[in-house]
């Protein structure tokens, strides 16, 4: 599978290149505070910027994305720095829903694959994260995780504190090339797969419900250099 993903990489990485619009295409932190990272509304989305995902089945939770359910999905390409630049280490995700579930995929490159936090709702931004907040009107729901699979999610109210008592229900699959927490080699990939139940999003799971959307992932270098990238869409639509 790595072969395969690489591969995919180098041609979605050309694409984005050439036509600036990568995150299109289809198929196949330290996480900051929570203050930071849910900081300030999101800003009227260019119509670019939002991910319209058709109706799908068949996606297996399995950390693989060969199933044919993501073939209707879309792919974010490759995550960007501060200054828009494709970040490295590389990252892309995709998102799909059907069967009462939000699908969202990450791909994560990385050469030396950390976590600190083996428990739901713990500290998992202070290693290697991916975080997830998906926006329905007032109410922002996280979703943090981890190499390993273990989640941290909350619920915010505009306006006020992060709840980590509110549970997404979320199911979890992950894949590792690499030793986790082993600093004595080389690393290549780790990936996520989440599906979240879209009535625990305040969602009814029927065409023409949208939501906003970051997406972000925070890696730590060999090195201890902490690097984070986001991705472009704001807004999910299903269509």
């Amino acid at each position: 599978m790595a072969h395969r993903l690489r591969s995919a990489l180098f041609v979605a990485g050309a694409l984005a290149c050439i036509s600036g619009a990568g995150w299109a295409l289809l198929g196949s932190s330290q996480r900051v505070s929570t203050a930071e990272a849910s900081s300030g509304p999101l800003s009227q989305p260019r119509e670019a910027a939002v991910m319209h995902i058709a109706r799908t089945t068949g996606i297996a939770l399995d950390g693989d994305f060969d199933d044919p359910g993501w073939s209707k999905g879309q792919k974010t390409g490759p995550f960007v720095d501060e200054l828009g630049a494709p970040a490295r280490p590389y990252t892309d995700a995709r998102v799909a829903w059907g069967d009462g579930f939000l699908y969202v995929g990450f791909y994560m490159a990385d050469e030396n694959i950390l976590t600190n936090v083996d428990r739901a709702d713990g500290p998992l931004w202070l290693a290697d994260d991916v975080h997830l907040a998906l926006i329905v009107g007032d109410q922002e729901y996280s979703i943090d995780a981890a190499p390993n699979g273990t989640i941290t999610d909350g619920l915010r109210i505009k306006g006020g504190a992060t709840d980590y008592s509110w549970s997404s229900g979320a199911k979890v699959a992950t894949e590792m090339d690499g030793t986790l927490n082993d600093t004595s080699d080389n690393d290549e990939e780790w990936l996520i797969e989440l599906a979240i139940p879209l009535k625990n999003l305040g969602l009814d799971g029927k065409s023409g419900e949208s939501m906003g959307v970051r997406m972000r992932r925070c890696d730590k270098s060999k090195g201890g250099v902490r690097t984070c990238a986001n991705a472009e869409p704001t807004r999910i639509q299903l269509d």
